[in-house]
């Protein structure tokens, strides 16, 4: 019995990882597409926020997209 249920906790883990490793692979993805919109209004920046992004550091990443976006002439304005 008690190997059984080793068993279930092994495979459960194991989709965890497998689960992790989607999200950082669409992190990645993201991270691109976003660098790739933005570039034409500040490429350095752009690059550092993509490279924020692939690093986990989420806040920083939301703090540069919204900056760029503000920036941009092509994303809707709803605060000023």
């Amino acid at each position: 019995m008690l190997r059984h249920e080793l068993d279930e906790v092994g495979v459960f883990v194991n989709g965890q990882v497998s689960c992790i490793f989607v999200v950082a692979l669409l992190d990645i993805v993201v991270a691109g597409a976003w660098y790739a919109l933005f570039k034409p209004v500040n490429r350095r920046l752009s690059a550092t926020a993509a490279w924020v992004i692939s690093l986990g550091l989420f806040g920083i990443y939301l703090v540069l997209i919204g900056y760029l976006a503000f920036r941009s002439g092509f994303m809707a304005k709803t605060v000023r």
